[in-house]
């Protein structure tokens, strides 16, 4: 009798422990800030989007090149006032708060 309601609670107990990780992979703050750099996230981010201006032959490239990863670590969150969508700026978001990694 006692091995049959030890049964339930493991499998109970299994269902529950499968299902954390699942959890947290949809939660997009649990993504692993690790995998974001500015080489490989910030970097194509920034191409995209702000090619004409601040890259060379832009009009603000002397002031504000954002092919010079010091500039753009520098501006960190700032740089969310440049992208129009939640993911873009949770991408920024995540890279500043892994403390900017260059790769």
């Amino acid at each position: 009798m006692k091995v049959f309601l030890f049964l339930p609670i493991f499998v109970i107990g299994i269902g529950l422990v499968e299902r954390g990780p699942r959890l947290q992979d949809k939660n997009p703050r649990r993504v692993d800030s690790a995998k974001v750099s500015y080489i490989a996230s910030i970097a194509p981010l920034l191409v995209k989007n702000c090619q004409p201006c601040h890259y060379p032959g832009g009009k603000v490239f002397k002031k504000l090149p954002f092919e010079n990863y010091l500039v753009v670590k520098k501006l960190g969150l700032k740089l969310n006032t440049r992208f129009k969508t939640e993911e873009q700026q949770s991408l920024v978001k995540r890279w500043v708060e892994a403390g900017a990694p260059k790769e």
